[in-house]
């Protein structure tokens, strides 16, 4: 299995996970609900993969979290930069020559 694929589906049942308990909780989960049905199949093919699928799913979160964390990083700089350009410029237009 594809990491990016392996994402998508642990996503999917997380979202499950919240409607299920939300569902539960007001007493509005019934047997056969289509929802429960879904987590367990994912729930189920998730038991199914090896060593390999979550060394590789490993391996691409730490990726995507070292790519988000440059995007961040690059969009703090460029933040900064441009307060310390006004910054400069107020200071510059507080000077009296």
């Amino acid at each position: 299995m594809k990491p990016e694929d392996l994402y998508e589906r642990l996503e999917r049942i997380f979202e499950l996970d919240e409607i299920i308990r939300y569902k539960h909780e007001n007493e509005k989960l019934e047997i056969g609900d289509e929802d429960a049905i879904e987590y367990n199949k994912l729930y189920r093919s998730m038991q199914n993969l090896d060593l390999k699928d979550w060394k590789e799913y490993h391996l691409f979160l730490k990726d995507k979290n070292e790519r988000e964390l440059f995007e961040q990083k690059e969009e703090l700089k460029e933040k900064l930069k441009v307060k310390l350009e006004n910054k400069v410029k107020e200071f510059i237009d507080c000077i009296d020559f």
